[in-house]
């Protein structure tokens, strides 16, 4: 059963994400979910679904590796039994988003392109209006967004948990109750020191009272525009390069990562990784523009792609496409904060410690967490106790943690399955450890090390056979903690 059940997994894996590679790189008109999921139905059937739970009851503890196997291949059967059951619905909203547009200066932009004109709008009132014009459009489509989260609660129970709060945490190993804990925390420790920078930076950089800070001013925020000349698009693929080479990687021998740097109309916004085969077809989508935001959302599309070509390739197949993807992320941000690392700006790009750049960089990442932190306990509001009442909660909790205030008809908008938002904070806090022990083990410059660049390659190359966790023990880090990040902000943000 075993073998039979993994050569479908794979099977699946690669259709479900070269599709997924053709749709948001502009390829493919539909993403069609709904064909995918009933052509691969059989992985994800309740039977199938008890008979892995059988064997992992017959697998003692002396056989750790097969356990993971099973627990592995337990919890993506599960949760695709939830995308079987919703499937039609994905579909529909999908379709149904690749239909809206809003009107902007008489043209009709396509949904999927508003992003760009946001981010490129320096107009604080026009930012608003554009904004409002894009919640208007997606919020035709909460009536089914609201059904499809339902929908999942009710199968959850299917599956005999008592939510979907309780399924994640089993079937991922996590506690977030105790990790919502810790950053609940974390929020209120750095409060101060976050508003203090903020209402500087909006002052001063864009002209905005952190008073009438909205979502529609975060891309814009988040782009740090006044230190784009500091990042030319032309020198962006020389830096990746470079460093890939002083790590003992040459970029220009992995016939197995495609950049796919075409430009196309519907071309989704921004930069992301895809592996496809793994470890032999890895595509990063991206558009060679100048700016700091690129710079990092390339470096950590690298890092996570490295992780994926450098997989060993006699690994069973559930320890290459599913697993801990908390680690995954944690190497995306290993790579996209080098960009905050002075002697990294220095020797790449030949720019010199600029304190107000460290300051933006430093701040939009504390955003970033705050935010993350904030929507981690809205999801567990939302996935213990149902959709009830749940919109102002959202618009509170987002807009007090990053004070931008977000309009409480986002709360559908902004979601993702599978509690993703703790992979990423997850990531986030291992990789501040781990970077720590980089430049502990071999200096500042750890890039610019073979041997950590041998380190990585044996991290990578057991795929997610290992858990963050049981990564950060076996490097002598401990348990994931939060305090390497606080210190961070506390020592470089002017409190």
């Amino acid at each position: 059963m075993l073998e039979h059940y993994r050569k479908e997994f794979t099977d699946f894996n690669i259709n479900l994400n070269r599709t997924k590679y053709l749709y948001l790189s502009g390829q493919k008109v539909v993403f069609p979910t709904k064909e995918i999921y009933d052509r691969y139905s059989d992985l994800f059937s309740l039977d199938v679904i008890s008979s892995l739970k059988k064997l992992l009851s017959e697998t003692t503890e002396h056989y750790q590796t097969n356990r993971k196997t099973f627990n592995q291949l337990i919890s993506f059967a599960s949760n695709g039994y939830l995308s079987l059951k919703v499937k039609s619905l994905d579909q529909e909203i999908q379709m149904a988003e690749n239909r809206l547009s809003i009107f902007w200066k008489e043209q009709k932009v396509p949904i999927n392109n508003v992003n760009y004109l946001l981010v490129n709008e320096f107009d604080g009132q026009k930012r608003k209006e554009i904004y409002s014009k894009k919640l208007s459009s997606l919020n035709t489509l909460d009536n089914l967004r609201g059904e499809r989260i339902e929908k999942i609660h009710e199968f959850t129970k299917e599956l005999g948990y008592e939510n979907y709060l309780q399924m994640s945490s089993e079937l991922n190993q996590v506690d977030y109750l105790k990790l919502n804990f810790s950053l609940q925390r974390f929020l209120s420790d750095t409060e101060k020191l976050y508003q203090v920078n903020l209402k500087q930076y909006l002052s001063v950089n864009l002209r905005l009272p952190i008073e009438l800070a909205s979502s529609a001013d975060i891309l814009t925020f988040t782009q740090r525009e006044n230190f784009s000349f500091l990042f030319p698009a032309k020198k962006l693929l020389l830096a990746y390069q470079e460093t890939l080479l002083q790590l003992g990687i040459r970029s220009s021998s992995q016939n197995n990562i495609f950049l796919d740097k075409e430009i196309r109309p519907t071309k989704h916004f921004g930069t992301f990784c895809l592996p496809i085969i793994i470890p032999d077809e890895i595509k990063i989508v991206f558009q060679p523009n100048s700016g700091v935001k690129e710079y990092e959302l390339f470096f950590q599309a690298v890092g996570k792609s490295n992780h994926f070509v450098f997989t060993n390739k006699k690994l069973p197949t559930e320890f290459k496409y599913i697993g801990d993807n908390s680690l995954i992320e944690s190497y995306g941000f290993l790579f996209r904060h080098l960009i905050s690392e002075p002697l990294w700006l220095e020797q790449m790009l030949d720019e010199r410690e600029s304190k107000e750049l460290q300051t933006a960089n430093l701040l939009t990442r504390l955003y970033l967490i705050r935010r993350l932190a904030a929507k981690l306990n809205y999801e567990i509001e939302l996935h213990s106790k149902g959709l009830s009442n749940l919109a102002r909660f959202y618009s509170e909790e987002i807009s007090n943690a990053t004070c931008f205030q977000a309009s409480s008809s986002e709360y559908l908008i902004d979601y993702s399955d599978s509690f993703y938002t703790a992979n990423y904070l997850r990531g986030l806090l291992f990789e501040a450890m781990f970077r720590d022990y980089l430049k502990t083990h071999f200096g500042y410059k750890w890039w610019q090390n073979c041997k950590a660049g041998n380190l990585l390659k044996d991290m990578w190359d057991v795929g997610t056979l290992y858990s963050i966790e049981e990564f950060s023990q076996q490097l002598g880090l401990g348990e994931l903690v939060i305090e390497p990040l606080e210190i961070e902000f506390f020592t470089n943000l002017r409190a």
